[in-house]
């Protein structure tokens, strides 16, 4: 009698995307700045969320970006850092959903927007 296959799955290296992410976008010719503020934003993401920035989904998206403490422009920042890393996860093949895109728009009004 054979024993059945087992499939296992092999332990591969964590490789730290966001490392990969900064380096694509100083390929796409982004400054700096935009690429520090975009790096640094999805890190304190990930901090917040006690998770990789990989595996976070639209809840956590929009429970950080809830923070009443933050103004508006702040608020606008972080969300489009997240929405360009999440383009970028989807155009790697390391995810298939851009999670700011379900269940309703996570966004902030635009800068300049009259608050409620």
């Amino acid at each position: 009698m054979s024993t059945p296959l087992r499939i296992v799955r092999a332990q591969v290296p964590q490789v730290d995307l966001i490392a990969d992410w900064e380096t694509w976008q100083y390929a796409q010719s982004l400054s700096g700045r935009t690429v520090n503020e975009r790096v640094g934003a999805v890190r304190r993401w990930a901090e917040y969320a006690g998770n990789v920035p990989e595996l976070l989904q639209h809840r956590q998206i929009v429970e950080w970006l809830a923070n009443d403490q933050w103004a508006v422009s702040t608020r606008h920042s972080y969300y489009l850092s997240l929405a360009a890393w999440f383009r970028w996860l989807t155009l790697m093949g390391h995810r298939a959903d851009i999670p700011d895109g379900q269940g309703g728009q996570a966004a902030p009004p635009p800068v300049g927007a009259a608050p409620h």
